[in-house]
């Protein structure tokens, strides 16, 4: 069903996404219970992606100190790296995998009127990443991560995220800029006590794990605490 929908977005106009809920026993959260806050897309047309990044590595993954820890932030340092270069252009979302869509539990589609699928989480206001970034902020990232990845947004729950990635990174040496890309937006994926299918206890809470798991990996799931 989402594979279909997907075929026919250019004619729709409406993205579709496997929805969860907070566990079986908030299953209403957030998409009855109306815990959502629309942006405007010219909210995000105002945000650069590389700026937004730049503000959650300093904010997310750095202490604060005139001599900050980093050593899980190696090969880089305190400050962050810059935008990765593009991927190889290969592949298209809607042939990749839908298997990773079910990672969260028994799901539902939900139907998001937007020009790309980066959007959605502007248009209808997900709040899952607002400990650490605003929706405004999450679609910015997306925006240019479909760009130059080619990752599509396919599911969203509670404060959780499914990314498909029709052509990750082949070598560990192009994920690593990869690697702190997804941190600074999501710092919760290096932390060791986050869900046991994701990337936390996998990538031992490291930039360097986090990119040994991204080669070849077509789907990523990041999750706020």
């Amino acid at each position: 069903m989402w594979h279909r929908l997907v075929g026919g977005f250019t004619a729709t106009h409406l993205w579709p996404l496997v929805l969860t809920g907070l566990g079986r026993e908030y299953a209403d959260r957030p998409w009855e219970s109306g815990e959502l806050e629309p942006v405007a897309v010219t909210d995000v047309d105002a945000l650069h992606p590389g700026a937004v990044l730049a503000a959650g590595w300093a904010d997310g993954l750095v202490p604060m100190g005139p001599d900050p820890y980093v050593e899980h932030l190696r090969p880089f340092g305190a400050e962050f790296p810059g935008l990765a270069p593009p991927l190889s252009p290969t592949g298209d979302p809607a042939t990749v995998a839908a298997d990773a869509l079910g990672m969260w539990g028994r799901g539902r589609i939900g139907l998001v009127a937007c020009n790309r699928p980066a959007d959605a989480i502007a248009s209808i206001g997900w709040l899952g990443a607002i400990n650490s970034r605003t929706p405004a902020q999450v679609s910015a990232v997306l925006r240019t991560w479909e760009d130059r990845f080619g990752v599509v947004l396919a599911g969203l729950g509670f404060a959780t995220m499914t990314l498909l990635v029709p052509r990750p990174p082949e070598e560990e040496s192009v994920a690593l800029s990869v690697a702190a890309e997804i941190a600074s937006l999501c710092p919760d994926v290096l932390a060791q006590d986050g869900p046991v299918d994701g990337f936390g206890y996998e990538a031992g809470g490291t930039i360097a794990g986090l990119a040994r798991l991204l080669v070849g990996r077509t789907s990523w799931t990041l999750w706020w605490d």
